[in-house]
């Protein structure tokens, strides 16, 4: 629940549950958030998480075995969703994105003479 917490305190996202009845808490985007989407949270958690089908408790079983036991795969796991937020999501890559975007309009519009 402390991470459930700290995921809730950021005000970007909605708490579905919190953790306190089972060792998982699930989560969605809040209603203001629109730089990013569930989808988009769901990708990186694809990349460097455990998700599991909805309603399959041996999935989650195993996922949480797993997650549990491998010390080193939770800790790189974790490195690889920070390098995972930080190339997507930070306003230096933003700004090279909309910069990219500029420039492919400009060259967009240089070459059909307008």
């Amino acid at each position: 629940t402390y991470l459930a917490g700290k995921i809730a305190d950021t005000g970007q996202f909605r708490l579905v549950s919190r953790g306190d009845q089972l060792p998982v808490f699930a989560f969605t985007t809040a209603p203001h958030v629109t730089a990013y989407n569930v989808f988009d949270v769901s990708r990186a958690l694809r990349e460097t998480g455990w998700l599991v089908p909805p309603d399959d408790a041996r999935a989650f079983a195993a996922a949480m075995v797993e997650a549990v036991n491998d010390a080193p795969g939770r800790r790189a796991r974790g490195r690889r969703a920070r390098e995972v937020v930080v190339d997507r999501y930070a306003w230096s890559q933003i700004g090279l994105d909309l910069g990219a975007i500029a420039d492919a309009c400009a060259e967009r519009t240089t070459a059909s003479g307008v």
